[in-house]
Parts: C-alpha cells; sequence; structure tokens
C-alpha cells in the first residue's frame, strides 16, 4: 500500500454494521475488526446507518442470501465472509449484491480493510481463486447455450473490453493502464453499465455479462 493510499485511509471514517450467523462469528470479526490499523471504523447496530456491512457465515445459504439482500435494501454495501464458499451460493451473493466475497480463513486485517474500502467507494472484488470459479461454471453455460444462440448484445466495444479486464482480475488502475484511458473514465462507462442495466456494482456487472455470453 502506498503512502498516499495509507493517508486516505486514515482519514476515512467507514460506518459498519456487522451481521453473523451466530454471536462466535460477530465477537471473532469485531476482534479482528478491532486488530486493523489505519482505517477508522465506526461500528452501529443499526444497518440503515452503515455504509458497509460485514455479513459473517458459515455457508452461502439461503439466509444468508437473505442477509444480503436485506443489507442491499438498507443502502449498505455488503462483504461477505463466509467460512465453505461454493460456486452456487457465490454467484447467489453476487447477483443479490454482494460487493465483495472472501473465504473466512484467507482474511488478514488489511484484506479485510482493503474489500470494506474498495466496498464503500462501489466497487466489487473477487478473490483470484472465487473469481476463476465464477469463470469456469458461467463459462459452461456460455458454450453450450449462450453461443450458439447468438446472445450478445448491448454492449459497446470498450465496454467489452473493461469487462473482459475485470474479468480477469484487474481493478480501474490497471484497467485504465491497459486500455490508455483515464481512471475516471473506466469509472464512468462502469457507472453507466450498471445504470443502463439496473446491477449492483462491478463484481454484479462481470457475472452478468459472463452469465449472458457477452464477454
Amino acid at each position: 500500500m502506498t503512502l498516499a493510499e495509507n493517508s486516505e485511509l486514515v482519514k476515512t471514517k467507514i460506518s459498519v454494521c456487522i451481521k453473523a450467523a451466530d454471536n462466535v462469528l460477530r465477537i471473532g470479526m469485531l476482534n479482528l475488526l478491532h486488530s486493523c490499523d489505519g482505517i477508522n471504523f465506526d461500528l452501529t447496530e443499526d444497518a440503515k446507518q452503515a455504509a458497509v456491512a460485514v455479513v459473517v457465515v458459515d455457508r452461502l445459504n439461503q439466509e444468508a442470501i437473505r442477509i444480503i439482500r436485506e443489507m442491499i435494501d438498507n443502502k449498505c454495501q455488503a462483504v461477505v465472509l463466509a467460512g465453505m464458499v461454493d460456486d452456487l451460493g457465490m454467484l447467489s451473493a453476487v447477483e443479490a449484491g454482494a460487493s465483495a466475497v472472501v473465504k473466512r480463513q484467507d482474511i488478514s486485517c488489511e484484506q479485510l480493510s482493503d474489500v470494506i474500502m474498495s466496498a464503500h467507494k462501489g466497487y466489487g472484488s473477487l478473490s483470484p481463486q472465487l473469481l476463476s470459479v465464477m469463470l469456469t461454471r458461467l463459462g459452461v453455460v456460455d458454450r453450450n447455450f449462450l453461443r450458439p444462440s447468438g446472445k450478445r448484445q448491448g454492449f459497446t466495444e470498450r465496454e467489452l473490453n473493461i469487462l473482459r479486464l475485470l474479468a480477469d482480475g484487474f481493478d480501474t488502475s490497471e484497467v485504465a493502464f491497459q486500455l490508455a484511458y483515464s481512471e475516471r473514465t473506466v469509472k464512468k462507462i462502469l457507472h453507466d453499465i450498471t445504470t443502463r442495466f439496473q446491477l449492483k456494482n462491478r463484481c454484479h456487472a462481470v457475472a452478468y455479462a459472463l452469465r449472458n455470453g457477452i464477454i
């Protein structure tokens, strides 16, 4: 993390609501948040007052998806930490509006700060491992149905280029560098995509494009 990035974290105060499957998971997440340096978490019990909801569950089952949707309905960005993540559960979480899906055992204080900060900015993130799972699963749908049926429309070439790079795991600055755009241009294009197709964030945009055989 650069000095400028670290300075931004110090100055930023983010209201966070923890929604955990049980009290043990909640206490563990509180301890992890308190251990994070350089970011000012303002913890609240009221999801309506929070900018980011950290949803901590054992697995991405129907109850977990319900909680994610509840947080989104309360205008929170949802960061999901799950003990077990399967491909269907991950896709359901992304499509429900989760800004990030992370395996609990993989998370560190620095990573937690990063995903909460990204969610607060309206970005989305998946770990390389989970992104690979999503690409593999949706690739099967694409090859077996969507490509033969020709369902590819509604996106400009530069929108497709940005979505492809996001699907490959690049962040906004890296996408801008690869395509020789400004970061502001990339963010505007992503905003246009999510608004036009009524998508919740960039993860949802990538999932939508993959599921519909667009990239």
